[in-house]
């Protein structure tokens, strides 16, 4: 993917002007592995310079570079549009990549065409006197945003965005997925514009259909054999991660599977990499881990929580072992790795699914609608950090759209959660024992929470949390 930054609000001409492009340069400095291939700043305004547009461009077949110019206005986009092709044909357009045809849609059709759009994106587009900003309903691509008062004059504010957030102030926030951002360069007053999200509605459970939107989701995400891209699976020996990796070479790729945990004298084997092992030997899967010791624990920590930006106990337990699989990944040339998140939340795999007072789909859609807060943009910072593209079948747009129309009691049966998918896995060929398998939760899998534990202790703090403080 890539990386996008911009502002706008400042005085033209001034000292504000030349301090806004270093702002703009400095964040893409910050950002640059979000995109090593190319590096570019564009100006906007109308008839004088009144913001920039920055792109960090990280390319995994051939590049249009950023920002891209249209006929009436500039775009600068994070994003991988599944159905680009098929929308250049059906709107007669002569787009060059998807971030080329969001451009021309966005020109012809306004934010009316997002409805269109299957995949991840965030963007920053600029047309007459007015920038939008807008992600994926999910958010699965990240988008901040940093709004100031310009002193003295109410309602007027400077705009600040970036698809990071340590690019920048610390006051910044989140885009909510579900809002569009609109500023107006001239007036400096934003707007936003509410989207509708999935929809809640019942349909009866046609087994086949789901097993067929789960396949199709994972072969739009695979970049075409001819380019040879090597493609990698954050693996846990778990139900998700499983299926993809069988779906994926079913679909006859060469594909590398990456286990990592945390293990010392007084440490069993940590369980995930100990199912992980015998999955892939009795799945004939390529399979590569690596077992950290405290010491390397603690260097880890001090790398990825300034990238995850967050002192938090569990996204700190998680990212670990996803770091580690993805500088595996990375010195093996993977250019593209695939993960199981969103499973949980469309087909009913957490406690909190049994335990609802509401019903079961509305549950999943909670779950969903807090994602982007919760993992997505832990997952992306720390894969960007290995100019690695993130690939979640599981939050495809139809797949998402149809499980949310089963019935909840299809989803948790007898007690068992995630049995719909725990079928059809058996039926393309997972191994039982895995179908059958009871979620565990990645840190405590991995024993990195383990590590924590030991690490806060020995360094003399009472939590972990105030451990792991230290490191932002």
């Amino acid at each position: 993917m890539c990386g996008i930054i911009g502002i706008a609000g400042f005085k033209a001409g001034t000292d504000s002007d030349d301090q806004a492009k270093e702002l703009v340069l400095k964040g893409l400095e910050i950002m640059k592995n979000r995109g090593p291939d190319n590096t570019r700043i564009a100006a906007i305004g109308t008839k004088e310079v009144e913001g920039y547009f920055g792109h960090n461009l990280l390319s995994i077949v051939g590049h249009v570079p950023q920002p891209i110019p249209g006929k009436k206005g500039i775009i600068i986009s994070n994003c991988e549009i599944y159905n680009w092709k098929e929308l250049n044909s059906k709107y007669k357009l002569n787009a060059k990549n998807d971030s080329d045809l969001l451009l021309q849609l966005l020109q012809e059709k306004g934010t009316s065409c997002l409805e269109e759009l299957d995949g991840v994106y965030a963007f920053a587009y600029f047309e007459g006197e007015e920038i939008i900003l807008a992600r994926d309903l999910i958010g699965v691509k990240p988008l901040h945003h940093y709004t100031q008062p310009i002193s003295g004059e109410e309602l007027k504010f400077e705009l600040f965005f970036a698809s990071e957030k340590k690019a920048l102030p610390k006051e910044s926030i989140e885009l909510n997925p579900r809002q569009i951002l609109k500023y107006n360069i001239k007036t400096k007053k934003i707007i936003f514009e509410n989207r509708e999200f999935f929809k809640l509605r019942k349909e009866e459970l046609n087994e086949e259909r789901v097993k067929k939107l789960l396949i199709n989701s994972v072969k739009k995400r695979l970049p075409p054999k001819e380019d040879k891209v090597n493609v990698g699976i954050l693996f846990s020996g778990g139900i998700d991660s499983t299926v993809i990796a069988k779906i994926v070479t079913d679909l006859g790729y060469d594909v590398t599977c990456y286990s990592a945990g945390f293990q010392d004298e007084r440490t069993k084997d940590p369980e995930d990499l100990v199912v992980a092992r015998q999955v892939a030997n009795d799945m004939n899967l390529k399979y590569k881990e690596k077992i950290l010791n405290l010491e390397e624990v603690e260097k880890e920590l001090k790398k990825i929580i300034p990238i995850i930006e967050e002192a938090d106990v569990v996204k700190a337990g998680v990212a670990l072992p996803f770091s580690v699989c993805c500088n595996m990944a990375k010195q093996d040339g993977v250019r593209v790795i695939f993960s199981g998140l969103g499973s949980e939340e469309i087909f009913a795999g957490y406690q909190r699914h049994k335990e609802t007072t509401k019903t079961i789909n509305e549950e999943c859609m909670t779950g969903l609608k807090a994602m982007h807060e919760r993992d997505l943009y832990r997952d992306d910072v720390i894969t960007m950090n290995y100019g690695i593209e993130l690939r979640l079948p599981f939050l495809d747009k139809e797949l998402v759209e149809y499980a949310l129309s089963i019935p909840g009691e299809d989803k948790i049966v007898n007690g068992v959660e995630k049995a719909i998918l725990r079928k059809i896995s058996k039926e393309l060929g997972v191994v039982s024992y895995v179908c059958d398998r009871k979620k565990r939760a990645a840190q405590y899998g991995s024993r990195f929470d383990s590590a924590m534990k030991k690490l806060a202790h020995k360094n003399g703090f009472e939590t972990r949390k105030k451990y792991i403080s230290q490191f932002l």
